[in-house]
């Protein structure tokens, strides 16, 4: 549930100072609760006949952005920046608010994530200025989602736990409470968190089934079952699958069922129950070809390669491996590509409102200057008739004059400090694209890694099959080897991963071994997979051993380096290195 916009509610203990606005908000609320209620045939009628730059034109304009959040972002943005002008013009509070929100949202909703926070950071501000709580809460959870979509959990947190705060405070809003309880669940779930993380999805699940809401009850289902089987409690994980099912199917959320599909297809593949899970993965992949949903295609690929490699179906393997890694390396491709426009496209827009208001002010100036000249041609037509009057006036103007040279000269001084702030500005947009590069190589290295250890093991296996004495096999076999070592990186080794590693989490390798002398090698490459946040499916290919053997080995690196039950292994690698990494930066 991304979007929860309400009527405006104003808390009691400040209604006594802000009487006057009240009294216009009521008509604000009233009119914005009507025209949610008209379709966007109605409301582009309404706005094509109501040309005034007016209160009223700005909410028709926000409840037609606010309707296309979901159909179409771009239209949404046009008719929310055209909305935010005409407020702005009028100084209109609730308007302003409201259109930074459908601004930020749709924004939002094409991945301009940084844009995104610029407007519902600005919307936020404005709804606490006016005292709205309603408007408050909702914007602080959607910078929480964007957040989460960032993969700044800790920031995603912070926003979504002061909007449950708030919003609990506020009457009729159990399905708002459900919801935000279920997003900090699920970023619990993606944090390693699962105790806080059931917590949370039970708190949404019971709203949810108390308003009986579907949709909420399937994807609160299909998370729990997400955390039974990374903790490895495979029966619990595919009942809540299971179940999560029908609730996707019945409100028609495509992508969910899909999702829904391939996680109980992983859990049977765990369970070696290959032919089950072979059943649910082929509906699961017709699905996701159709509607392109590329995320869960990649991992539907993945659990194929599973299979394939289970059974020692070798061709399969490698062609199911290759469809994954061009899934995922599209996704990798897209993702980046639209993080470098949102940048460029936040830059110009910051770029933008400076210069627009450095020109207000500049107006300003030659106004208050065009102003002065004709006050001084009236004083010397004034000053023929009366020459003291003259001596005066002019007197009166010199110091008028001498105190707007005042006021141009700190103009001047505030617009030096405000290029100075945007050079600032510039360097740090810099020093994030030379980290960004770095992570991308890292990367790319992951992958190279990925594909190399897929590699050695093929031919492996394909050596010991060559030893049956069968010709016809051994020729197949010397054919499919051939075209592996065409494919065959040789640049794979620990010590360029490691290289690349280093040039983004330097000192990382070295502070472990300082503080840990008797840590192993493989115990390093382990720790390295952890800073990068990878989960057990992935550290498991990479290393080449299975998930359990994963799990194995982190057991035993948790005793290595002392920790208690309480402490979460993945926060005690992330946070080593962290002060050496901010000092560089």
């Amino acid at each position: 549930m991304k979007f929860n916009y309400k009527p405006y509610f104003f808390s009691n203990h400040k209604r006594w100072m802000l009487f006057p606005v009240c009294f216009l908000f009521s008509f604000y609320l009233s009119a914005q609760n009507q025209l949610r209620q008209f379709s966007i045939d109605s409301l582009k009628l309404r706005i094509q006949t109501h040309t005034n730059e007016d209160s009223t034109r700005v909410d028709l304009l926000n409840s037609l952005g606010y309707k296309f959040w979901i159909i179409s972002p771009d239209s949404s943005i046009a008719y929310g920046e055209e909305s935010l002008e005409i407020a702005n013009q009028i100084n209109y509070l609730p308007g302003i608010a409201f259109a930074s929100r459908v601004v930020g949202v749709a924004h939002w909703d094409k991945g301009n994530y940084e844009l995104a926070l610029a407007y519902l950071i600005s919307a936020m501000e404005t709804y606490k200025q006016i005292s709205d709580r309603l408007g408050t809460a909702n914007t602080l959870t959607n910078i929480g989602q964007v957040y989460s979509e960032k993969l700044s959990y800790d920031k995603a947190l912070e926003y979504y736990v002061q909007s449950l705060e708030l919003h609990e405070t506020i009457p009729d809003n159990l399905r708002t409470v459900a919801g935000i309880s279920t997003n900090i669940g699920d970023v619990y779930y993606k944090q390693g968190k699962f105790q806080e993380a059931l917590d949370y999805l039970d708190k949404g699940l019971k709203l949810y089934q108390q308003l009986d809401y579907t949709y909420g009850i399937g994807e609160v289902y299909n998370i729990i079952g997400l955390i039974k089987r990374e903790t490895g409690n495979l029966p619990e994980a595919l009942d809540y699958c299971l179940k999560a099912l029908p609730y996707r199917e019945e409100v028609d959320d495509k992508s969910g069922y899909t999702h829904n599909l391939e996680c109980i297809a992983s859990i049977y593949i765990a369970q070696k129950k290959y032919d089950k899970a072979i059943v649910y993965l082929n509906e699961a992949l017709e699905l996701a070809k159709s509607y392109g949903y590329k995320k869960w295609l990649r991992d539907i690929y993945f659990d194929f390669k599973i299979i394939a490699e289970a059974k020692e179906n070798h061709k399969e393997t490698l062609e199911y491996f290759e469809a994954y890694v061009a899934v995922k390396d599209s996704l990798f491709n897209e993702e980046k590509a639209m993080q470098i426009a949102d940048l460029q496209t936040f830059l110009e827009v910051k770029d933008e409102q400076e210069q627009n208001k450095l020109k207000k002010q500049r107006i300003t100036y030659l106004e208050q200057q065009s102003k002065l000249e004709r006050y001084f041609r009236y004083s010397l037509i004034g000053g023929i008739v009366l020459v003291i009057f003259i001596a005066y006036l002019i007197y009166g103007k010199q110091k008028l004059k001498m105190k707007k040279d005042a006021e141009l000269h700190h103009r001047e001084k505030a617009l030096s400090e405000l290029e100075l702030e945007n050079s600032k500005l510039k360097e740090v947009e810099l020093q994030k694209k030379i980290e960004f590069k770095n992570k991308e190589l890292t990367s790319y290295t992951i992958n190279f890694i990925q594909k190399n250890e897929l590699m050695e093991e093929l031919k492996d296996s394909i050596n010991q099959l060559k030893k049956n004495p069968k010709s016809n096999i051994s020729r197949e076999l010397n054919s499919l080897n051939r075209m592996i070592d065409n494919k065959f990186n040789i640049d794979k080794d620990w010590e360029d991963f490691r290289l690349y590693f280093e040039q983004v989490h330097q000192n990382f390798l070295t502070t472990l071994k300082n503080e840990y002398p008797e840590i192993t090698h493989g115990e390093l490459k382990l720790c390295t997979l952890l800073k990068l946040n990878l989960n057990l499916k992935e550290a498991a290919s990479i290393l080449g051993i299975s998930p359990e053997s994963v799990k194995t080995a982190r057991y035993r690196l948790r005793k290595k380096l002392n920790l208690s039950k309480k402490e979460n292994l993945v926060d005690y690698i992330m946070k080593i290195g962290e002060e050496v990494e901010m000092e560089i930066v």
